[in-house]
């Protein structure tokens, strides 16, 4: 009986021993760690102004400046646990423009065929046989050219007679030779005066009457 006591209490000491070796060494629980987020914002009276925030998942921040251009960036956590980062930026002239990397992206467009160089075409055909005259035809040149050569020259001394001075008929040589006939300014005045005839007055026959 006595050695079964003994073994008891070995057997209950070595019980207690080994349930607190097992508290001792339980895994202690992980605490999470403090998430700290903050805030800002500030503006005047000339329009412009810059507010913000960060903490948590998500973070953004935008400012204005007294020109009118906005511009700023957020930032966040998708379903898939992927950072994606956003920036914009807006202005009176361009608009709003916005370059993310959440945003779709074009396919790439595919490599242009290789063409040929052109070549430049050579003409190498036979052009058609100049014409030729038909004896008919080679006549009736000939007579159009001599009737043309007849009334060139026809013409021309028509324009000689037309132009020739007019000469005075043989008639005007036997006329007087008087001091003017050379021009009123032929001699002097007192020389025409002396080379004036003097007139002889007539005097008529009185009138006989009839008986």
């Amino acid at each position: 009986l006595e050695l079964n006591m003994n073994g008891l209490v070995v057997l209950a000491a070595c019980v207690c021993a080994s349930s607190a070796q097992f508290v001792g060494i339980a895994p202690a629980r992980a605490i999470a760690p403090v998430q700290q987020s903050h805030q800002f914002h500030a503006q005047d009276e000339f329009g412009q102004f810059t507010f913000g925030h960060a903490g948590g998942p998500s973070a953004r921040t935008e400012s204005r400046d007294a020109f009118g251009v906005t511009q700023g960036s957020y930032q966040y956590v998708d379903a898939n646990g992927i950072l994606q980062t956003v920036n914009y930026i807006a202005d009176p002239v361009n608009g709003f423009r916005v370059a993310g990397t959440n945003l779709p992206a074009a396919p790439v467009a595919p490599a242009a065929p290789v063409v040929a160089p052109l070549e430049a075409p050579v003409f190498d055909l036979t052009g058609p046989a100049p014409v030729v005259d038909t004896p008919e035809v080679v006549a009736a040149k000939a007579e159009f050219q001599a009737a043309f050569d007849a009334a060139v020259a026809a013409s021309g001394a028509e324009r000689k007679r037309r132009s020739a001075p007019a000469l005075l008929p043989a008639a005007t040589a036997a006329l007087p030779a008087y001091p003017y006939a050379a021009g009123v300014y032929a001699a002097h005045p007192s020389q025409i005066v002396a080379n004036i005839a003097p007139a002889t007055p007539a005097v008529a026959a009185p009138a006989v009457a009839a008986p």
